[in-house]
């Protein structure tokens, strides 16, 4: 069975993307549009002559609520999906191959030869 995935991970991820488009990026693309950023973050805004700051920072505001869209459904759609009882549920259908049991065994057992060095063998 798939490892579940615990209910506050997509509300970490969530919150970590909000600080990140709110208080990272914004002053991050007012340097670049000022050119007093790195290079290469520079390189990202250039038409300045056509579009102003105000431009870019809305843009930027779209993307974020897409992002933070995008990143609450996935999440909910993983939380679910993980879940044992979802599991039972898609197993219990008729049509469907029973999975087989996951053991904790390796594929293949160690066995020792005779001179004491490991052998494999299927199980």
């Amino acid at each position: 069975m798939a490892p579940t995935q615990k209910p506050e991970e997509p509300i970490l991820l969530a919150s970590l993307w909000i600080m990140f488009s709110r208080l990272v990026a914004p002053p991050l693309i007012q340097r670049a549009y000022r050119k007093e950023s790195l290079p290469i973050v520079n390189i990202i805004i250039s038409k300045r002559a056509t579009y102003s700051i105000e431009d870019y920072l809305t843009k930027w505001d779209k993307i974020t609520w897409r992002g933070l869209l995008i990143l609450l459904s996935t999440g909910l759609v993983v939380l679910v999906i993980t879940r044992p009882e979802f599991q039972r549920l898609v197993d219990a259908r008729p049509g469907i191959r029973k999975r087989p049991p996951q053991h904790s065994t390796p594929r293949y057992l160690w066995k020792e030869h005779a001179s004491g060095l490991p052998m494999r063998s299927s199980p």
